[in-house]
């Protein structure tokens, strides 16, 4: 059998509602030589023999099953298991918009010799299904209005992986994997992708459809999830500051203010959750308040930017207790300290340090 072309990856929990769907949309699409590796993590409900049965009646699907790990080791076991020149990713809960989009995708990144090449995104609203092909500020670049190359740096986005083919052995080669998280674990993958390919190819055909708004408010997800999701974001901060991308730093800062970030954040900062606290930290010494300055973005301190969780807490302390603003301003300036210090020693030495000057000094001079 010759190499299939593509690799469709697609981790499968616990999906029995919409595996159809989308495994219909895969088998329909006109380029045929195709390998479907369908991830099962350990599903609980009908998935399982939903993906067996599929396998039965085309030999392109090959089903693997595992116990459950999450959707990282799942996408990143489907990159071993694959054989093809490219590779695709597909939620088990989306599908293809129509049956052109492999062939068209294929086509274009073999002429073109390209390690990545991708189209335009689009959202199928499970409640009244509407689909949305048009997007705004922050979403904008989820969309091409033309054909070609486009240099990463020039682009500086963050999401709609699911859009683009990936060269097997350009990801192989490089060591382009999934970390381990368990949300927010595509949006790094995805800039590290971006990052070491330089440019991809575009066309502004849409070429994906996301199912949403049924999933779980951020606000329910339990506390792993949550710091997996902020660790996601730190990796992001991290790699624009080390690329020097200023427009993706700021994204990501951005990103991290919204209120589907924040709610959360400030939920488990309330329920005093250190872990919490601790990754705040980390998120807030990543920022590099030159490259917001420079993609725009007004900060009110040269030195040092104070994430708008930080400064909600800050506002709360001074509102539950207005006889404290002396200790309010202190906290205020610890806070600042242990950001920089945090960036000039490390996270560990700066907890330790952080949290003995927030003793109050009778109890410091016993210790």
């Amino acid at each position: 059998m010759n190499t299939p072309k593509v690799s469709i990856i697609i981790p499968c929990y616990n999906m029995e509602n919409y595996l159809k769907d989308c495994l219909d949309s895969v088998l329909q699409q006109t380029l045929c030589n195709i390998e479907i590796i369908c991830v099962d993590d350990g599903s609980t409900d009908s998935t399982p023999e939903l993906l067996e049965n599929y396998q039965s009646q085309d030999a392109r699907i090959r089903v693997f099953h595992q116990k459950n790990q999450g959707v990282a080791v799942s996408r990143n076991n489907g990159i071993a298991y694959a054989t093809g020149e490219f590779i695709a990713f597909m939620d088990p809960d989306d599908f293809y918009p129509n049956s052109g989009t492999l062939e068209l995708l294929y086509t274009k990144a073999s002429e073109h010799c390209a390690l990545i090449c991708g189209g335009s995104f689009s959202s199928y609203n499970q409640m009244t299904g509407k689909v949305s092909t048009y997007y705004t500020g922050d979403f904008l670049k989820y969309t091409f209005i033309k054909e070609g190359f486009v240099s990463y740096r020039d682009y500086q986005f963050d999401y709609g992986y699911h859009r683009f083919l990936y060269n097997r052995a350009f990801l192989l080669e490089n060591h382009i994997l999934f970390p381990l998280y368990s949300r927010f674990q595509d949006p790094p993958f995805f800039v590290k992708a971006m990052i070491t390919a330089q440019a991809f190819y575009a066309v502004p055909d849409v070429v994906y459809r996301y199912r949403c708004c049924f999933q779980d408010k951020p606000t329910t997800w339990p506390r792993a999830k949550l710091h997996d999701m902020m660790r996601g974001h730190l990796d992001n901060l991290m790699l624009s500051s080390q690329e020097k991308l200023c427009d993706l730093h700021a994204l990501t800062v951005r990103r991290f203010e919204a209120s589907n970030v924040f709610d959360p954040v400030m939920k488990s900062l309330r329920e005093k959750d250190s872990q919490t606290l601790n990754l705040l930290i980390q998120i807030n010494a990543a920022i590099d308040t030159g490259l917001l300055q420079q993609a725009g973005m007004s900060t009110t301190d040269t030195d040092c930017y104070l994430l708008k969780e930080f400064n909600e807490l800050l506002k709360e302390y001074a509102a539950n207790d207005p006889s404290q603003s002396k200790k309010g301003a202190r906290f205020t300036h610890l806070l600042r300290g242990a950001i920089q210090c945090c960036r000039d020693h490390g996270f560990f030495y700066t907890v330790r340090l952080f949290f003995m000057k927030l003793k109050p000094r009778k109890n410091r001079n016993k210790a």
